[in-house]
């Protein structure tokens, strides 16, 4: 804010961008507050005839300083100074589709240069290729070691950072204890109840639980759209129903294995409905509510939240990943992480790094005042690095953990990636077009006496099918992978991602 006030007074204009819509209703009281209204907001929540209005504010002048979601960077702003991206380590700062596919901190370093502006990168837990970039000079590191406490007259202190605690549910599980809540973090939620103070319960899965299975035959039913399991979805408890989250098609729950009519067909994992309904129940009286993406989707809903914590009529939040970014909640004190080992072992590779940004984040949110807070991070595999350093707060040790696997294998920022994934209703027509294409850039490749870039697969995308189309992709890795697509040739069905943030 301080930085935005100095390019103002100089004539300057200000572009900020946070990486959730879900961020903007505090981020704009508190901008509001202090500039009033030389404030424009940009994000994909307003109706077309508000951006239209904000648009023209920011093109005449009339407001300078633009606050808002990666789109936001491509604001009309007279003389811009200064650009502030807020967590930059976050995935969703790219935009993977639909095209143009870009990166908002690669598209505003550009743009900062081309302005002659100032450009901020502000993270607790730095992308990996940026932190690299600052131990190399590239970027220039600023440390706050501290945590800044502030009073509502303005003045400031340092504050408490909170005490992070591992339960590990294998022990949990020999101790007798079957529920999704550890002892510590059962007993913890309680006293924030009794003691008129609020608490988060964190799993980064929506619905019910992560699929159903059949413990006689192991039939698992899955989307035939997209060949993925189905979650449980109990919106109406009276109509249990299977949902895909990725093509959204839904069919009725059926009581009993429709393979081989077993009554043992139950639900596995766990999502936000079912930490909902657990939070119901193990602390009867508290007022729970859900926040992901299935209850979020309406207009002003964001905002309605945020609103009811602040005015305290919240006293358990069960949510995803759009709770650990950035909510600043004086009476938050607990924070349970119910499920830590979702993501560890996907086949993607920032899985490491995405799992200590979220922890790590999600513990952020506990004891934002004078009280410490209490963080409580439940998992099975209690030794995995990113679990262990999230928890000693030792971004330096997962650093040199994560960067020697990078350069061990080539992966940013050791090298670049591009990924080229081929989508079509026939499966065997899609492996055929993908094996073209690879076997095309091996042999240019290798045509110009190079070694690189390596050329990966075809093999099957994570999600093999999609709405119904098989997908296959290829994963180019080198200095510069794109150099190499130039002459080849590609019809509409392939999808083209430079720099990509997940291979998922």
């Amino acid at each position: 804010m301080d930085l935005a006030g100095r390019a103002l007074a100089a004539g300057r204009g200000v572009i900020v961008l946070v990486p959730e819509i879900a961020l903007t209703p505090q981020a704009i009281r508190r901008f509001g507050e202090r500039f009033g209204e030389t404030l424009a907001v940009r994000h994909s929540g307003l109706s077309a005839g508000e951006a239209y209005d904000q648009w023209w504010r920011i093109r005449r002048g009339d407001a300078r300083l633009v606050l808002g979601s990666r789109s936001a960077l491509f604001s009309p702003v007279t003389g811009l100074g200064l650009v502030v991206i807020d967590e930059e380590h976050e995935w969703s700062y790219k935009q993977s589709d639909p095209q143009p596919r870009y990166h908002a901190r690669a598209a505003a370093e550009t743009l900062c240069q081309l302005a002659a502006a100032t450009l901020v990168l502000g993270s607790a837990t730095p992308d990996i290729t940026t932190y690299q970039r600052t131990r190399t000079g590239t970027i220039v590191r600023h440390a706050l070691d501290e945590r800044v406490n502030p009073a509502t007259d303005g003045s400031t202190s340092i504050g408490a950072m909170p005490r992070i605690t591992i339960i590990d549910m294998r022990e949990e599980l020999k101790n007798g204890n079957r529920t999704v809540f550890g002892f510590a973090l059962k007993r913890a939620v309680a006293g924030a109840l009794a003691a008129g103070e609020q608490s988060i319960l964190f799993v980064n899965r929506r619905g019910s639980a992560r699929f159903i299975l059949c413990r006689d035959c192991g039939f698992l039913p899955t989307c035939p759209s997209c060949d993925v399991p189905m979650g449980l979805d109990l919106a109406d408890p009276l109509r249990p129903r299977l949902r895909c989250h990725h093509c959204g098609r839904e069919r009725r729950l059926d009581e009993r294995c429709p393979k081989c009519n077993s009554a043992r067909y139950r639900p596995f994992g766990v999502g936000t409905q079912r930490i909902e309904h657990e939070a119901r129940l193990h602390f009867p009286g508290a007022r729970v509510t859900r926040w992901d993406s299935d209850v979020s989707g309406r207009r002003g809903s964001h905002e309605a939240i945020v609103a009811a914590l602040e005015r305290h009529e919240i006293d358990i939040l069960v949510g995803t990943q759009m709770l650990a970014k950035g909510l600043d909640l004086p009476a938050m004190t607990v924070v349970g992480v119910v499920d830590a080992d979702v993501g560890l072992s996907l086949p993607d590779f920032a899985a490491h790094e995405r799992t200590f940004q979220l922890l790590s984040q999600v513990a952020g949110r506990a004891g934002r005042r004078e009280k410490a807070g209490s963080v409580f991070i439940q998992t099975y595999e209690p030794d995995a690095p990113p679990i262990v350093c999230a928890a000693e707060r030792d971004y330096d040790s997962f650093f040199e953990h994560e960067i020697a696997h990078r350069r061990r294998a080539g992966y940013p920022p050791f090298g670049r990636l591009a990924r080229l994934l081929f989508h079509h209703p026939g499966d065997e027509h899609a492996l055929t077009e993908a094996s073209r294409v690879a076997s095309d850039l091996r042999l240019r490749r290798d045509t110009a006496g190079r070694a690189d870039p390596d050329i990966l697969g075809p093999s099957r995308a994570y999600i093999p099918r999609l709405r119904g189309d098989f997908r296959w992709q290829i994963v180019l890795r080198g200095r510069e992978p794109a150099a190499l697509l130039a002459a080849t040739r590609l019809g509409e069905r392939w999808v083209i991602d430079i720099d990509p943030a997940t291979l998922l």
